[in-house]
């Protein structure tokens, strides 16, 4: 569903309080990925997700580098977002959308002639499919610009049009990110990872295509993205205003329960609001995260996030904007006994492709000025 009207992200809410813009979201520790039933496993402890030391150093040798970058042709997407934010898993999780549903192709790395097989990417895409087999999150991205790489493939898709769509991924961590975040250095145009910096500065030979995508993480106390898409709009405009104009955006809110959440506090902390809203959303018809659609994102949006959302829609076209919910599907806590001591690990089960498939269209449109007609089973059940 792709929709970026004023009048849905206004959130028919009339002489709002400032006090709901910068209001943090309630806390949940079950609601970040929805919902969760405890099982309880044999003595023997499940493949518990790693969290590895940030790395300055490339190990796989595949860094995106300035010099790639400034040659790089093709069908970029890059995600902005603070760390943990869930950018790779957004990534992986589209990735693995499009195996599931599409049929996938590797791709050559930028750089690299047409047809070479890049061993070190399928490297990658390998430890991708071995964490999501286990129902594991994907490891996360390595800190220092060595440690931004590409992840590039093509998507024959099985419904028509069929024409392939070849989709670049770049993987950078949050902790460069930061430096977009001018709120605490008053700088008038922003820093920016190199490589980054290279691929988003206007192109004259019109042989890349950009589409931004923007993490906004809903749960309490995190740091308000915001400041780093002010940031990189501002190096943009400064080193890519024609690329700018050309720039799609997806604004993506993972965690779906928290979007709930949040909105219930809300309506109880300003009634007064709910009630004079033309458009406010029928909280009682949503009971889980799975249950958390577009309009439910956009009313979040509009309420939280008001002055991102109008930001975006002052930069750049109608129709160049998606805003999604991203919900991965379930999570099990799975217990177990190492060392005497009771443990438990979170699980993603009952995969969920809904909201990837979502983005997925957006940028098979926005990429190859194409509609993907959708399934009969899709017909069905009402995507």
């Amino acid at each position: 569903m792709i929709n970026d009207s004023n009048d849905k992200y206004d959130a028919g809410i009339e002489n709002e309080k400032p006090a709901a813009e910068n209001k943090k979201p309630p806390s949940s520790e079950a609601s970040t990925k929805g919902p969760t039933n405890a099982t309880r496993l044999r003595r023997r402890r499940p493949n518990a997700p790693s969290a590895p030391a940030p790395q300055t150093g490339n190990a796989f040798g595949d860094t995106f580098g300035v010099d790639i970058a400034e040659q790089a042709k093709g069908n970029f997407l890059i995600t902005i977002g603070f760390p943990a934010s869930g950018k790779s898993t957004f990534h992986s999780h589209i990735y693995r959308m499009c195996e599931a549903e599409h049929h996938v192709d590797p791709l050559h790395a930028s750089g690299q002639p047409p047809g070479t097989v890049n061993e070190v990417m399928e490297s990658r895409i390998n430890a991708w499919r071995r964490r999501y087999h286990a129902g594991e999150q994907v490891d996360s991205t390595g800190t220092g610009e060595a440690n931004i790489y590409e992840i590039a493939f093509r998507v024959v898709p099985k419904t028509r049009p069929n024409k392939p769509l070849d989709l670049r991924i770049i993987e950078v961590s949050g902790e460069d990110l930061r430096q977009l975040d001018n709120s605490a250095t008053g700088r008038n145009v922003a820093e920016i990872p190199q490589a980054i910096g290279a691929l988003l500065h206007d192109d004259k030979r019109k042989q890349r295509k950009t589409i931004i995508a923007i993490m906004v993480d809903p749960t309490p106390d995190a740091s308000p993205v915001e400041h780093l898409v002010d940031g990189l709009l501002s190096y943009m405009h400064v080193h890519g205003p024609r690329r700018l104009k050309q720039t799609k955006f997806c604004v993506i809110v993972p965690k779906p329960l928290q979007i709930l959440e949040a909105l219930r506090e809300d309506k109880e902390q300003y009634p007064e609001i709910w009630a004079a809203s033309r458009k406010k959303p029928n909280l009682e018809t949503y009971r889980s995260a799975k249950d958390v659609d577009h309009n439910l994102t956009s009313f979040y949006l509009g309420r939280f996030k008001k002055n991102l959302v109008q930001r975006l829609k002052n930069t750049v076209a109608d129709g160049a904007i998606l805003y999604s919910p991203f919900y991965l599907g379930e999570i099990e806590s799975q217990n177990f006994e190492e060392e005497g001591e009771e443990k438990s690990v979170e699980v993603l089960t009952m995969i969920d492709y809904r909201h990837a498939s979502t983005v997925f269209e957006f940028l098979y449109e926005k990429f190859n000025g194409l509609k993907l007609k959708p399934r009969v089973w899709d017909r069905i059940r009402g995507r």
